[in-house]
């Protein structure tokens, strides 16, 4: 597993050194695709990329050696001190030229969009150093492990969202605070540095609690960060879900707005510019005008003029003049306002269907304390100019419905412009209500501003930055038929001021959420948590006061647990022994290649099991004094997350080797210096008993005979004592190969016909027996089989008999034979069973002196059969019989 995480960990550091790799060759090779990862999005810029590249260096890197682990350190500083530096640039609109390089780029034909490091990302690098300095300095405190884990998950959190609003076209999760939004490449590799955090310093963050005692109050601790983390994560989500939705609404609402109304202006110059040639296609109007061409001083249609110019101004005219062909001016009717007019603009106006053809008029749309409109007709009499008609109208409608545009938020405005040569001449607004005059093309990067699109016959909006520096959104639309466009802003702020107010609504909700959720997870949780504790300390406490030493050893092989009494046996405290390699610790170093021969590394494959696991071997251990000490070795695997870890055991075994080495002796003793002269001394009897020395009295015959069955049982007594040793140390001999069971049976039966004799029992043979083959030592079951017939002779009635039989088992794990020996004597007590199998065991002591038996051959039987791949087993009811069987696996059917 540790391997498993450097790799991943080494994968994820080429990763995000690739990742501006790729952002390089696609500025070098001018691909737009490499250039931005996805479309739509901003490329990341060269301090970010840098930066990316620093931060895969630190997880590539090593900290083992002291060259090494300065660079890193140094790449580590710099993670921290630039993106700092950066931030400063954004909070307080310094510049401290980081982005000189970036300008190089740009002046080279390189075309990074994005300039400065966005904030989110600057806050993610910083923090990425700061974890990558105090992994350096190898900090294992409780409070710096949860600094970590909090600094990680934020870097993820930062990444996380940044990608996701970009995979869900959600701009509020990678635009932080107004400021310039994250590119998706830079949230790419936050998400990649965030991974590599995690797998970097793996170890550092999922160490164990060194207080088990508030381990309810961390998990608590924890799950509220989760909920709290969730919760935020939600709410952000829905937040940004809301807002796209509300931003939609208002760029539909917008759109709509400015299309709408600029239809609405055009109606009303159009209704306007109507009004004011049907002055001058009046056929009386005209004919009097053609008279004052010829006679300036006709006072019969100077006076029908003046009063046609009477009758209109009720109309919404404010002065009309009169000229007559010849252009001098005849009357003026009202007042004219063109002379105080603050602006003047000439509309390009274009005739449609219902106004007519002939003479193209002229219009002016004046700005005198609201819109004038200033229109120039010639009148036609049989096709002839006979005079010219020069109105204005006050546009009230119009000046009213700019206001109410301009006004409709605190922050709204609404603008009127015509083209003038690159510039677009616009009428007072809200915020500007000089003479304004904007440029068509936008200075930054040299794209149409939103009046350029309107005045070039488009609809449509744009987020921009206005002449305040504020972010608004600008709907244009073009006034159809006079050459102007309408441009309505709105700022965003203000629109969201509404959903700000839900948003606060929605944080209260969450926040008591995440409280009721983490009473409700600490109510439940806290009596388990409690539990498991107990359970822990329970476990610590046996662990603690254990004779044997108890050593935890982690999937690298590092000593994770060491408790007293494996300081007292090794010499090492626990503060000198955690964190060291256990076989580097407590093995010679001329027997470590041996050791670990023997020893699989829990890393190894097998799935964590060793040679040792599950099993005892023993090794001699190395003491802190250099000395060493016999032990017994004992591992249990167990998997977390992180692998297999080893629980060993070790026990001292320097006295039970000294007992060993007497018992060795003694063994030693009964078998050279006692079997051999007691087997003289039973032979020497029996010859005696034969006659060998001559007759011998019936008194002496009685006492030799006495000795000499004394013998025999001590013959027996030692045999079973070196057979019984032999097998626990493993050195009892066995010659395997197939027999037929058939003869082994009888065999045996004809062995033990002596003891049925003895006392009186008669054995039988049960037929049919299974003519299979078994692959055993036929002289040790024969011995088997002769200790049952001899143990149910013993404990069976005069003149009973005793069945031997066989039988096939078909069974899961194999095919078997199973042979029985049944008696019909005394049975065993119920309370009996669980020793009848152990040594020296005997069902009552009275019987040992009555039927005679060492008590071992029972236990060396069942030994034997295990030996041979085989089981026993026994039934018994008291007052009724038992019956032993033996269980040994078929090798050939006959």
């Amino acid at each position: 597993m540790k391997l498993f995480t450097i790799g991943i960990r080494r994968w994820l550091g080429l990763a995000l050194c690739g990742l501006p790799a790729v952002v390089f060759s696609g500025w070098l090779l001018d691909n737009e695709r490499m250039l931005r990862l996805m479309s739509g999005t901003a490329a990341m810029s060269l301090t970010a990329a840098v930066l990316f590249v620093l931060a895969g260096a630190c997880l590539l890197g090593s900290y083992h050696s002291n060259w090494s682990r300065n660079v890193l350190r140094f790449f580590s500083t710099v993670l921290v001190v630039v993106p700092a530096l950066i931030l400063l640039q954004h909070l307080f609109r310094i510049d401290y030229g980081f982005d000189l390089f970036n300008s190089m780029l740009l002046a080279s034909g390189f075309r990074p969009q994005i300039v400065r490091l966005p904030p989110d990302i600057c806050v993610a690098l910083l923090l990425a150093g700061v974890v990558f300095l105090l992994n350096s300095k190898h900090v294992q405190s409780g409070r710096i492990r949860q600094l970590i884990r909090i600094l990680i998950i934020t870097v993820l959190l930062i990444g996380g969202l940044g990608l996701f609003g970009y995979m869900l076209n959600m701009e509020t999760l990678y635009r932080v605070a107004g400021f310039k939004r994250s590119a998706a490449p830079s949230a790419l590799g936050v998400c990649l540095l965030g991974l590599g955090l995690w797998f970097f310093v793996g170890d550092v963050i999922s160490s164990p609690p060194a207080n088990l005692e508030n381990e309810d109050k961390r998990i608590t601790s924890i799950a509220a960060v989760l909920l709290t983390v969730l919760a935020v994560v939600a709410g952000l989500t829905g937040f940004a879900v809301m807002q796209q939705g509300y931003e939609q609404s208002t760029t539909d609402h917008i759109r709509h707005t400015a299309s709408q109304n600029a239809v609405v202006i055009s109606n009303m110059l159009d209704h306007a510019t109507v009004l004011a040639k049907s002055i001058a296609t009046r056929p009386a109007l005209r004919k009097n005008l053609s008279l004052l061409s010829d006679d300036v001083q006709n006072t019969e249609a100077l006076s029908f003029v003046g009063e046609v110019g009477r009758t209109f101004l009720p109309l919404g005219f404010t002065g009309i003049e009169f000229y007559n062909a010849r252009g001098n001016h005849l009357l003026t009717t009202g007042v004219m306002v063109a002379q105080r007019a603050s602006i003047a603009i000439h509309l390009d106006v274009t005739r449609s269907p219902n106004t007519g053809t002939g003479p193209v008029a002229t219009e002016t749309l004046l700005w005198q304390d609201g819109f004038v409109l200033r229109s120039e007709n010639d009148a036609v009499l049989n096709g002839s100019v006979v005079g010219r008609v020069v109105t204005e109208q006050r546009l009230s409608a119009l000046s009213s419905l700019m206001r109410d545009l301009q006004s409709a938020g605190d922050s709204d405005d609404a603008c009127l412009c015509t083209r003038e040569a690159d510039n677009a001449a616009c009428f007072p607004t809200r915020h500007a209500p000089a003479n304004l005059r904007v440029p068509l093309l936008n200075p930054e990067n040299n794209g149409k501003t939103p009046i350029a699109f309107a005045l070039s016959g488009e609809s449509g909006v744009a987020a921009i930055t206005d002449t305040q520096g504020a972010t608004v959104l600008a709907a244009y639309a073009p006034v159809i038929r006079h050459g102007l466009g309408l441009v309505l802003k709105t700022d965003l702020q203000e629109q969201y001021a509404l959903l700000r107010k839900q948003f606060n609504l929605l944080g209260v909700l969450l926040a008591l959420l995440v409280v009721f959720g983490t009473l409700v997870l600490r109510k439940q949780l806290q009596p388990l948590v409690r539990h498991i504790l107990q359970e822990q300390n329970r476990m610590k406490l046996i662990l603690e006061n254990s004779t044997d030493a108890f050593v935890m050893v982690g999937p690298s092989g590092k000593i994770m647990d060491w408790n007293a009494q494996a300081e007292r046996s090794f010499g090492w405290t626990r503060e000198e022994a955690l964190g060291k390699q256990l076989l580097e610790l407590i093995i010679p170093a001329e027997q470590l290649d041996a050791v670990v021969a023997r020893i699989t590394h829990l890393e190894n494959e097998g799935a964590g099991r060793g040679t040792v696991v599950h099993r005892r071997v023993e090794i001699d251990a190395l003491h802190k004094t250099g000395k060493l000490v016999p032990v017994e070795i004992s591992i249990a695997s167990l998997y977390d997350t992180d692998g297999y870890a080893g629980h060993v055991f070790l026990r001292d075994i320097s006295e039970r080797r000294k007992v060993d080495a007497l018992k060795d002796e003694f063994i030693s003793t009964v078998s050279h210096e006692l079997r051999t002269p007691l087997t003289s001394i039973h032979g020497s009897l029996g010859l005696v008993l034969g006659g060998a020395g001559g007759e011998v009295a019936d008194k002496t015959r009685q006492l030799l005979s006495i000795a000499h069955r004394n013998s025999d049982r001590l013959i027996h007594l030692i045999n079973d004592i070196l057979d019984m040793e032999k097998i626990e140390a493993g050195n009892m001999s066995f010659d395997f190969k197939p027999h037929r069971l058939p003869p082994l049976m009888q065999q045996a039966l004809e062995l033990s016909t002596f003891y049925g004799q003895q006392y009186g029992v008669r054995f039988q043979l049960i037929e049919p027996v299974p003519n299979v083959e078994i692959n055993v030592d036929s002289d040790r079951l024969i011995q088997v089989m002769i200790n049952l017939l001899s143990n149910a002779a013993k404990f069976s009635y005069s003149g009973s008999s005793v069945e031997i039989s066989a039988q096939l088992m078909l069974a899961e794990r194999g095919n078997q034979v199973r042979v029985t020996v049944t008696d019909h004597g005394c049975g065993i007590p119920a309370e009996s069973h669980g020793k009848i199998f152990q040594k020296f065991s005997q069902v009552d002591g009275s019987d040992r002196r009555k039927k005679g038996g060492t008590g071992l051959g029972l236990s060396i039987s069942k030994s034997i059969i295990e030996k041979m791949s085989g089981c026993m087993g026994f039934v018994s009811v008291a007052d009724q019989g038992s019956s032993f069987y033996f269980e040994l696996p078929i090798s050939k059917w006959k």
